[in-house]
């Protein structure tokens, strides 16, 4: 694509064309970041300005590059269409076009440039003064370099080696690709090679390393064309340092760069780069092992990013060809293992050369991948017979979870529900994970798993609602993590369900158990994996506790002789403690988690190691945070034990907040005891009892207010006498609060005194403070609302109250104790008829229960109580009972 910019060319009247270009920069890891897409357009500069390349970018017009064409900066072609220089202090940058005509309209401008701004050095003559004038050395110039021939390739290494500064290497580099001097060294080494003259073979070697050593770009890039290549091995095989051994590079070369895809690929660039990779891979790591230097190493991985980059280019636009290779799995009854194993070799390095690409990318590139069957591929790697394919599938797994987690748990959602659970992708992750040998790989597998299960940052102490939050946002997760609990906890513990349970006493022997390294970091592995859900799962790990016996396995683990599996099985246990749940103290306490624990503790026999600190690090949180159910069982069962542990003041510190949980317990309970229990609503006050048991304290709350009113001697009326302004009843006979139509079925059940005393108080304070309205109905009482009405429930506001006499004086506080603890100062009860016509015989049975229930609870309660009632209380009552007369 090209657009007119009107700017024109010294010398020519077209028009300065754009052309589309992607920007990159050397970061400081030697790792080429993506600046951005957009157009590049040579620009000449006015009079004495210099000339610029400019490149705007293609999405917002916004200047992505303005760098000046220089004199003192090199600039370098690589390949077709790439031009790499150094901008300003160390800054690499490269343009990569779209087209090769761009880069060569580009290049061809900034070669004009230089050629043009060259100055050479002023001709000496034999009469002038040189003193002033330092003497130029002619192995600095590019020209001087004689061409190769087999008499002066002894000069030629000396010029070569003796090249230390950068700027000389540049001119010779420089020298090397424009005058195909490589090309003129190949005819001299067959012909040394035929004449078997080992010094000359010696000489080219030197020659050739020293060449490669220039650290160019397009040294090397020229190097490893195909006809050039073999050649130069050739040359690298005659080590001086050597001179008695011979690396045969080109015969290994020969054996193993030949490139057999599992399905023909018919683009000839994909294979060329293929190649080119293969080829610097083997200089670098085979060739020069022990004398790259940093140059080097950059230049070769500059040079196979770039060709990672076009052929996974090349192959993601290959639709046909990605079908044919995924169409092996999808064929089950026509594909063969071996076919499967080199279909698979083929996707997982295709995606292992996608991590050259910007995060975005590579993730574009698995989500069109998956529908193909990418994960059909890796789960036949992960569960291949050969390591290596093994290794490739983990490595490819691992970079996808970390890239896009979220994609890979909806993946291996939407094939466990669609082949099963058994044969899922996540079942062979878990089975590997158990059966790995080698312990890279399994460390592996626990970061999947951990990645897998992770929601984002595990719940708050004291919030735990924060991971519920999380759920709630990623509702994908939460479908992830409910299948991998149903479907894989039992998997996923089946290695330690093969412990032995072992009693571990605090004293006696301990049956060792015995434990492969394997084994012992397969089980170190599950307790971590198990800490990480406790934090971060929480109901969800707790069903998993109560459904499995892992405490008890888990608890097996201290039984080891390897001190960091105890370490890990110490760890699970201060998880739970650490989360400060009630469930995990119940289940620690019931497991019996502690006594196993100590044990530990004592047998470190307090040596300053690990295991000694980590014992008492999960007593000092206890203690710290007054776990008061963990904090009660450990001094309760096991306090004489810690108080022998006097090397650290810990166990000493555990009893002492016992002691303190205790004290602050009895001061709770004195001052329940001594506080009223019941809030009697705002500005009414509150009355309180120092002598009062609970019985008492709930007689008394449900009584009413006339309560404190109430005479000493049988002859004093009750307060709501005097509010009603009646005439007292003069019959003799006890008369109870309330009349029933019916009583005679229960003569001889006689109430509770605490329930007929309660009831009678809480009916004469509905009587004294409810309105005289045929309509309304008294409210029922709290022990009314909550069962059956009962026989002696309140009568109803329509129920007429007979004239009662008002009292000439208050009572005191005692007397009303004194007719509450004593029959004999116990006052008559007035009777309130319900009807006028209504018999005696029901007052007379009414009378004796009431009569038989104070009977029975002063023979209980015979301390007499005293009764301190609030002055607020007794002003406001006063106050409203002057209101009501």
């Amino acid at each position: 694509m090209t657009d007119e910019t009107g700017s024109t060319h010294a010398g020519d009247t077209t028009q300065d064309r754009s052309f589309r270009v992607k920007l990159y920069k050397l970061d400081s890891e030697g790792t080429w970041e993506d600046q951005g897409t957009g157009y590049c357009i040579y620009k000449t500069g006015d009079e004495d300005e210099p000339d610029e390349i400019f490149v705007r970018s293609e999405r917002d017009e916004t200047t992505l590059l303005k760098s000046k064409i220089l004199d003192q900066k090199e600039y370098h072609r690589q390949q077709e269409t790439l031009i790499v220089w150094t901008e300003g202090q160390h800054v690499d940058l490269a343009l990569s076009f779209q087209e090769a005509d761009g880069c060569e309209h580009i290049w061809q401008r900034i070669q004009e440039k230089h050629e043009n701004g060259q100055q050479l050095p002023p001709a000496i003559s034999a009469d002038s003064d040189t003193e002033d004038t330092p003497p130029i050395r002619e192995s600095h110039e590019p020209d001087v370099l004689p061409s190769p021939e087999l008499s002066n390739l002894s000069q030629i290494a000396d010029i070569l080696s003796n090249a230390k500064t950068i700027q000389e290497k540049d001119r010779l580099a420089s020298f090397i690709v424009p005058e195909s001097y490589v090309d003129k060294l190949i005819p001299l080494f067959k012909t040394c090679e035929d004449l078997e003259s080992i010094d000359d073979l010696h000489k080219l070697y030197t020659i050739m390393k020293a060449i490669i050593m220039l650290n160019d770009n397009t040294i090397v890039e020229h190097i490893i064309h195909d006809d050039l290549y073999m050649d130069v091995m050739g040359m690298l095989e005659y080590n001086p340092d050597t001179p008695n051994t011979r690396t045969k590079h080109r015969a290994f070369l020969e054996k193993c760069s030949e490139i057999k895809p599992v399905v023909p690929i018919k683009d000839e660039v994909i294979i060329s780069k293929l190649h080119q990779n293969l080829r610097l891979k083997y200089i670098k790591e085979c060739v020069f092992a022990n004398e790259v230097d940093d140059s080097l190493n950059s230049i070769v991985h500059s040079l196979t990013f770039f060709n990672h980059i076009d052929i996974v280019s090349s192959i993601q636009h290959d639709n046909e060809l990605l079908s044919s290779v995924f169409d092996i799995f999808r064929d089950e009854e026509n594909s063969t293992t071996e076919r499967k194993t080199e279909g698979a070799k083929f996707i997982l390095q295709f995606c292992s050369m996608a991590k050259c690409l910007q995060a975005a990318h590579r993730a574009g590139l698995y989500r069109e991948l998956a529908p193909q069957g990418l994960f059909n591929v890796l789960a036949f790697a992960l569960g291949a017979e050969e390591a290596h394919l093994r290794g490739s599938g983990v490595n490819v797994l691992m970079g996808m979870v970390e890239l896009d987690v979220s994609f890979i748990r909806t993946q291996l959602t939407a094939r466990i529900k669609k082949d099963g659970a058994e044969k899922s992708l996540m079942a062979i992750i878990l089975d590997q994970f158990t059966k790995q040998h080698d312990p890279l790989l399994k460390t592996q597998y626990v970061e999947i798993i951990r990645l897998l299960l992770d929601l984002g940052g595990g719940p708050v102490l004291g919030n735990p609602m924060t991971t519920d939050t999380i759920r709630k946002t990623d509702p994908e997760a939460e479908e992830f993590l409910t299948l991998f609990y149903d479907n894989f906890g039992d998997d996923f513990l089946r290695p330690l369900a093969a412990l032995d349970k072992k009693p571990m006493k605090l004293d006696g022997p301990i049956e060792i158990l015995t434990l492969s390294q394997e084994q012992a970091d397969l089980c170190v592995h599950i307790c971590d994996l198990l800490c990480f859900a406790i934090r971060q799962h929480s109901f969800r790990s707790k069903y998993l506790v109560h459904s499995t016996d892992c405490l008890s396995k888990i608890l097996q683990l201290y039984r080891c002789n390897r001190g960091y599996v105890k370490l890990a099985a110490l760890r699970f246990f201060r998880a739970c403690v650490g989360v400060m749940d009630g469930f995990y103290n119940q289940n620690l306490i019931k497991q019996n988690v502690f006594e196993p624990t100590i044990r530990v503790l004592l047998d470190t026999d307090g040596r300053n190691n690990l295991l000694n600190s980590a014992c008492i690090e999960i007593l000092e949180f206890i203690r710290k945070e007054n776990v008061k159910p963990l904090v009660s069982h450990l001094v309760t069962q096991y306090g004489k034990v810690l108080d022998t542990v006097n090397y650290t003041g810990v166990c000493k510190a555990l009893r002492l907040r016992y002691d303190q949980n205790i004290e602050m317990q009895e001061t709770k309970t004195e001052s329940d005891n001594a506080s009223v229990n019941s809030q009697r609503g705002p500005g009414l006050g509150g009355w309180s009892s120092s002598t009062v048991d609970d019985d008492e304290e709930e007689y008394f709350n449900n009584s009413g207010d006339e309560e404190e009113e109430t005479p000493s001697s049988p002859g004093a009326t009750k307060p709501e006498e005097q509010q009603q302004q009646q005439p007292a009843s003069t019959s003799s006979t006890p008369k109870p609060l309330v009349d029933y139509d019916d009583d005679e079925e229960e003569d001889d059940d006689v109430p509770d005194n605490s329930t007929t005393q309660t009831e009678e108080k809480t009916s004469n304070q509905d009587e004294s403070t409810v309105p005289d309205e045929s309509s309304k109905k008294v409210p029922p009482t709290e022990e009314d609302s909550t069962s059956e009405p009962k026989e002696n429930a309140a009568p109803s506001s329509d129920t007429p109250i007979p004239d009662r006499t008002p009292s000439p004086t208050p009572p005191s506080p005692s007397a009303s104790l004194s007719s509450d603890t004593n029959d004999d100062n116990m006052p008559t009860l007035k009777r309130r008829r319900k009807h006028d016509d209504d018999g005696d015989e029901e007052d007379d049975v009414l009378a004796a229960k009431a009569s038989k229930a104070r009977k029975t609870r002063s023979s209980i309660n015979k301390q007499q109580r005293k009764i301190i009632i609030n002055p607020q209380t007794r002003k406001l009552r006063s106050n409203t009972t002057n209101q009501s007369e």
